[in-house]
């Protein structure tokens, strides 16, 4: 009898857990903290990985556990359509622990993937794939949409992979799909099926009808392309025509050099730590394409080279002999570029008066063409200013603080204030 009453209880518990789990008034999230095994028990359930990944500092988060995951709209679908798992990516002591048996899984989900504000939700199939992301505060609808649209995004990206591999895509929808898998990181079917594009389509037309198209998987897909590739012989034969036909002022030029860099530069480089034979490597591009590639391919990799190993006196010395080289850019982004290695490198820490006063000139003629660019007069006063030359600098620097306070940033203002002091003062505004 007693045994029948322990029988009893049992099946009372069984049943009362078994009820609380059917009625459960919330997102039912797991604790595992092996991806592998994440995706086994998906593949059991037959269901799609669910990943919310959240900050215990982050509101928005802690809104939606408290106001979204326990309407029934939602956490029904979701329980019933994915193996859901909630992912802390930061940490701080009072974490349990089961969340601190997560920091591994945590640190690889940050690590592999783009987690741009919390939460974001991440949608994997049972592979381990991503298919959707998403990120934000969502109310439950928001929510419920965004899981119907990530289920459905999966089984589209399931129909079109079953047609790849029975060779039956479009040559546009071959591309549609390399890029959509690259976006979701599958990095190695992305490349497969980008393969197989350039190979039926790029590679068989005439060069110049397909450059438009070329160059959206030349620029996702470079690794696909070298120097024997009938496209990129032609990007070298008609540099000026092809960047004109695709809008892109210098495309060519650009994709022409990473390609230098990337099949003959780079493996010279490799475990390079004395300085490298630049004029042989130099020889052997001008061999096998030009001198012109050659001459600023290998400057680019000098700068970078030095920069690898902290050696500024050469930095310097090449970036100036690019500025020689190139002269001064008109569109904005070059000159920020421009600004900056004035700054970072030259400035800071060049000790050459040479260097200096020519980084100096060019800092002149830029301020010259740009009046109202403070931020481009205040590295051309701090360049005057470690020459020597502080009243000219001071002068300079006044009109940078009225530009600045223009803006009302008072931040910024005051920074530009402080400059000023030091070169008043006679401090080093360098160090």
């Amino acid at each position: 009898m007693r045994i029948h009453r322990k029988i009893l209880l049992a099946i009372g518990i069984f049943l009362s857990l078994r009820s609380e789990a059917q009625t459960s008034n919330n997102i039912t999230f797991r604790n595992y903290d092996n991806w592998k095994e994440i995706q086994n028990i998906a593949r059991k359930e037959n269901k799609l990985i669910f990943l919310d990944v959240y900050a215990t500092w982050c509101v928005p988060c802690k809104k939606m556990e408290q106001e979204v995951y326990t309407v029934d709209s939602v956490h029904k679908y979701i329980n019933d359509e994915f193996l859901s798992v909630k992912i802390q990516i930061d940490s701080n002591k009072n974490d349990n622990t089961e969340i601190q048996k997560m920091y591994g899984l945590a640190s690889m989900i940050k690590s592999s993937y783009f987690i741009p504000a919390v939460p974001t939700f991440l949608f994997f199939d049972s592979n381990g794939n991503l298919i959707y992301q998403d990120q934000g505060y969502k109310s439950a609808t928001a929510l419920v949409k965004l899981c119907k649209t990530a289920k459905t995004s999966s089984e589209a990206l399931t129909a079109k992979l079953a047609k790849f591999h029975q060779n039956k895509l479009t040559d546009d929808e071959l591309l549609s799909l390399a890029q959509s898998l690259k976006s979701l990181k599958q990095d190695t079917l992305a490349l497969k099926v980008a393969a197989k594009y350039k190979s039926l389509y790029i590679d068989k037309s005439d060069p110049e009808k397909v450059l438009p198209k070329a160059m959206t998987i030349i620029n996702d897909f470079l690794i696909l392309f070298g120097k024997k590739d009938l496209i990129i012989e032609y990007l070298y034969q008609n540099q000026l025509h092809s960047d004109s036909l695709l809008k892109a002022r210098g495309f060519s030029r650009a994709v022409l050099d990473m390609i230098v860099r990337r099949d003959i530069i780079g493996p010279a480089l490799v475990n390079s730590k004395k300085s490298p034979s630049w004029n042989e490597i130099s020889r052997k591009v001008a061999s096998e394409w030009d001198k012109d590639i050659a001459d600023r391919t290998i400057l680019e990799s000098k700068i970078a080279w030095h920069l690898q190993h902290n050696n500024w006196d050469s930095i310097s010395k090449y970036q100036v002999e690019k500025l020689d080289r190139n002269g001064i850019p008109a569109d904005p982004f070059s000159l920020i570029e421009i600004n900056r290695i004035a700054w970072e490198v030259i400035f800071k820490h060049s000790k050459d008066k040479k260097m200096l006063e020519k980084t100096a000139g060019y800092m002149k003629q830029i301020t010259a063409n740009n009046p109202t660019v403070f931020a481009f007069m205040d590295t051309y006063a701090n360049l005057l200013y470690k020459l020597g030359k502080t009243e000219e600098a001071m002068l300079i620097e006044e009109k940078v603080i009225n530009l600045a306070e223009k803006t009302k940033d008072t931040e910024t203002i005051d920074s530009y204030k402080e400059t000023f002091k030091k070169m008043k003062n006679g401090v080093s505004t360098w160090d």
